[in-house]
């Protein structure tokens, strides 16, 4: 071979090894570095997260077409004299995260440092398969102190009057804080985010939460959110606080009532600190007595029972448990009310004045069947002008007007009450004795006195609303009103008239009861023996009717009264012209003096009209007009059933309950216990 032929081969060798060299070249250096190339996103940031154990999670955007992140952590080195070049960073950490954009760090120390993030690819390269890494040209990188955000001072005030939270806390700069509501479970529930570093929290009815229950709270917890260039850190919880019922409880109790009717009331207060509360009424020897407790977590409320009638009481609540306020025994200010009660028909005794339906219903529509005049009946409600009684059969609704009330049962002691003719008699004749009638129980009354001092005072209910009236009329006068006789049965009547007609001509005696002088009379002057009847009539100028009904009266219908008039002051009664119940012409109202003139204008100015012949006498002619109600011939007892707020009593004629026995009452066995409460035997 020629040498012009070696070199051309030699030459196209060189080119071919050239040629090959450069497709291996690219084949298998260029294309694969070139499939490699990655680069992270423009405008990329990072997330950095507190985990419940500490550490911080930081995450970032995947980089474009990455298979790997390489993570640096760096701090700046200070600048030497020696060299003038930008100063050198230390890597502290490093790590390639294979396939993922997040990473858990290390614990940082509290100084400035770059976080840095480069993509990457591994590629192949032949002879051997040496893996390679390409890393992006662009990185994405963040320098700042990274500790976690938290708040620096958090503090809780809660105002028990307001029901409030107020709730102060420290943020770092550039910052926002969310809380969350805890569940007892340690479930949270994100609020809105909070808007400065002061908010207010409302518990009640209404507002944002429900005070705590019982032995429940409210738990609120807080985590920082820090916003830096490139980044944002959130912090796990740093601060909580709990709420407790008794943090929204004051330390000053009030207390309130509302009249329910019929002299009951219903107290309530507010919540106050403690682990209970007393319901205390002040009694009549100067104690406090409790009389209902009440658990924190129970609606604070009492309900009296019936309470006596025209009287004042003072109740009052204290708080008790828990920490104490200072020098007390109580956990919180007790407060005091005092309530006065008045006029009430519940637990009443009356009596028919005639024979009257029973009905089912206050509107009248079925009749059960009759309640008899003179029978006690004892008033559990009223409605519509109706009575709702205890029947032999049941219950059942009575007509109101016809029926007479015990008015110590309805006023109490608005008035004063003294029915002398149950136990001795003031009927005289100016001061002189009248024989058989003086002194004695009159026929009737026997069973009108039921206790020392405690009598029956039996009126026609629509009477005894005008009573009332006029009870207050005198009571603003400084006076009480004091009764000696109201219902009068007809046999009375009958017996007093027919004595008065028997002595008529008999001589008084020589001796009145009071020393009363008749000297200034003309018979006596004369030498004249002075009768009953001259006495009584002015010597004939009027008739013994004129003094006493022949045969019936208006106290035999129930709608009069005899009374006076008592000095509040000094509790004396008042002197009229006459003694109470002096049948003679004496006691005329022409001779009235001051004080009859007051009694006078009291009783008529509350709707009752008097008679001329005896200055203590008044009736309600209205009620008689209007309902023409009956005469009764016997008079009253108290035997029957009697309620009150614990149960059912019967009371004998006697006016004694009766206790720890079997009786059968109206063909039904009851068994009473000690206090006189019966039930049926089953």
């Amino acid at each position: 071979m020629s040498k012009i032929a070696k070199r051309v081969c030699l030459t196209l060798l060189i080119w071919i090894l050239l040629v090959g060299a450069a497709v291996f070249g690219v084949v298998g250096f260029w294309l694969p570095y070139r499939r490699a190339e990655n680069t992270m996103p423009e405008s990329g940031t990072f997330a950095l997260t507190q985990l419940a154990d500490g550490t911080t999670r930081i995450s970032w955007p995947r980089g474009i077409k990455a298979q790997y992140h390489v993570l640096e952590i760096l701090r700046p080195l200070e600048e030497t004299k020696a060299e003038e070049t930008a100063p050198a960073e230390e890597i502290l950490h490093s790590a390639m995260i294979d396939n993922g954009t997040e990473y858990i760090l290390p614990s940082l120390p509290a100084e400035e440092l770059t976080i840095r993030v480069l993509s990457a690819n591994t590629y192949e390269v032949p002879f051997g398969k040496t893996a390679r890494v390409r890393y992006g040209e662009k990185a994405l990188e963040i320098t700042g102190i990274f500790t976690p955000p938290a708040i620096g001072d958090l503090e809780w005030t809660a105002d028990p009057e307001s029901k409030t939270v107020d709730v102060q806390l420290a943020l770092p700069s550039d910052s926002i804080c969310r809380m969350y509501y805890v569940e007892p479970d340690g479930t949270k529930w994100q609020m809105p985010v909070l808007d400065g570093e002061q908010l207010t929290l409302t518990f009640g009815e209404g507002k944002q939460f429900p005070v705590p229950a019982v032995g429940g709270s409210h738990t609120f917890a807080f985590d920082v959110l820090c916003e830096g260039e490139g980044y944002s850190y959130q912090g796990s919880e740093s601060a909580r606080f709990t709420v407790t019922r008794e943090d929204l409880l004051g330390t000053k109790l009030q207390m309130g009532y509302v009249g329910e009717g019929n002299n009951v009331f219903t107290f309530f207060w507010n919540e106050t600190k403690g682990d209970h509360y007393e319901l205390q009424r002040y009694d009549e020897s100067g104690r406090w007595v409790t009389v209902s407790t009440v658990k924190q977590g129970q609606p604070h409320i009492y309900t009296t029972g019936h309470l006596q009638r025209y009287s004042d009481h003072r109740f009052r609540v204290v708080a008790l448990g828990g920490q104490t306020l200072p020098d007390s025994e109580y956990a919180a200010e007790p407060d005091e009310v005092q309530v006065s009660t008045g006029a009430s028909v519940i637990y009443s005794t009356v009596w028919p004045i005639q024979d009257l339906n029973i009905y089912a219903t206050p509107d009248r529509r079925e009749i059960l069947g009759t309640a008899w005049g003179a029978k006690a009946y004892c008033v559990l409600d009223v409605e519509d002008g109706m009575f709702y009684v205890r029947c032999e059969d049941g219950y059942g609704w009575i007509d109101s007007n016809y029926c007479m009330i015990n008015l110590p049962d309805m006023i109490g002691d608005l008035c004063l009450y003294d029915i002398a003719n149950s136990y001795d008699s003031l009927y005289m004749a100016h001061e002189y004795e009248l024989p058989s009638v003086t002194g004695e129980v009159i026929v009737g009354y026997e069973r009108v006195r039921t206790g020392e001092e405690e009598y029956l005072v039996p009126l026609l209910y629509p009477a005894a609303l005008k009573l009332e009236k006029a009870a207050f009329a005198a009571i603003e006068q400084g006076y009480k009103l004091k009764i000696y006789d109201s219902f009068r049965p007809r046999e009375a009547t009958t017996a007093l008239f027919k004595q008065a007609v028997r002595l008529a001509e008999e001589p008084v005696p020589e001796r009145t009861y009071t020393g009363v002088s008749l000297d200034d009379l003309p018979e006596m002057a004369e030498g004249k023996t002075l009768t009953y009847e001259m006495l009584m009539t002015d010597r004939g100028r009027y008739s013994l009717d004129y003094f006493l009904a022949a045969s019936a009266s208006r106290h035999n219908q129930g709608v009069a009264m005899d009374l006076t008039l008592v000095d509040l002051r000094t509790g004396d009664e008042l002197q009229m012209q006459t003694s109470m119940h002096d049948l003679s012409w004496y006691s005329e109202l022409a001779r009235n003096n001051g004080s009859a003139d007051i009694l006078a204008r009291i009783m008529e100015g509350a709707g009752f009209a008097g008679i001329v012949s005896e200055w203590w006498h008044f009736q309600d002619d209205e009620a008689e007009e209007k309902l023409s109600p009956g005469y009764l011939w016997s008079g009253v007892t108290p035997e029957g059933w009697v309620a009150d707020d614990f149960g059912w009593r019967y009371r004998g004629a006697s006016g004694a309950f009766l206790t720890d026995c079997r009786e059968y009452i109206h063909g039904v066995e009851y068994v009473f216990d000690g206090n006189g409460y019966g039930l049926p035997v089953e």
